[in-house]
């Protein structure tokens, strides 16, 4: 619970351990209390996409970073739940004629990169993972999302959802979204990971155009020095498949 999380945060032993004093605070993000260049680190995990104007919070972040701090968090991507969404579309196209939000809207990590960079932080760097979680079907996995607080909360939706269309989206969730043993249905959760700093003169540069010592049309002769079989690959463009896998492809050539 939030105030067990809270209590242990302020745990006077851990206090000691960190050696600095620790002052735990619920807050909104868009409602950001902090004091401009007030802040080292900010440390968002698993909930900006909770935020209606994610820029504009972004921008309240970064203000309240010293130069040369960093925003450090993860959120998840748009492929996230995409199992769900596709259920809920089939089901409710086919038994009401249209559809509505069932799943909250999550970020592209593309347009999360360029959010990133309009908000002025520099540096940016982002990866993402998918994860592939498993559950006997289509109620656990809603029952699971409940629990960790990541049921829809999309405000202008269909409100009443006939129990058909569960039933319809549960079929075809089962049918068309089961693992390769048939025993469990798949869920993607894809997490994107960042990393952005506030500008400070000690920060890398990038050099200036036409710097360069060093041209990629070069590549291939640097490689033939550490690699002479690999240049030849890399410039010629072959495909080298062993004699095993030769053996597959033909095969499969044949059977088609």
């Amino acid at each position: 619970s939030l105030e067990h999380s809270l209590r242990s945060i302020y745990d006077q032993n851990l206090q000691q351990k960190l050696g600095c004093p620790i002052k735990p605070l619920v807050i909104d993000e868009e409602l950001w209390p902090f004091e401009e260049e007030s802040l080292d680190l900010v440390i968002s995990n698993l909930h900006l996409h909770w935020i209606n104007d994610l820029p504009k919070a972004l921008v309240k972040m970064i203000t309240s970073l010293v130069p040369d701090g960093a925003l450090i968090g993860s959120l998840y991507g748009d492929d996230t739940l995409q199992e769900l969404r596709i259920a809920f579309t089939l089901a409710e196209s086919e038994r009401n004629g249209g559809v509505s939000g069932h799943v909250s809207p999550f970020m592209n990590i593309t347009n999360f990169g360029n959010l990133l960079t309009r908000c002025q932080f520099n540096l940016p760097t982002i990866w993402t993972e998918r994860l592939n979680l498993k559950f006997d079907d289509a109620f656990h996995l809603m029952q699971y999302l409940q629990e960790i607080g990541e049921n829809t909360a999309l405000k202008h939706r269909r409100q009443n959802c006939l129990k058909s269309t569960i039933y319809g989206m549960a079929s075809i969730y089962d049918t068309l979204f089961k693992d390769e043993k048939k025993e469990n249905i798949i869920a993607t959760f894809q997490l994107i990971h960042f990393i952005g700093w506030k500008y400070h003169e000690s920060q890398a540069k990038p050099k200036k155009r036409g710097s360069a010592e060093f041209s990629l049309k070069d590549l291939h002769k640097e490689m033939g020095i550490y690699d002479p079989e690999g240049a030849k690959k890399s410039q010629i463009g072959e495909i080298v498949v062993s004699d095993d896998e030769a053996d597959e492809v033909v095969k499969e050539k044949k059977d088609k």
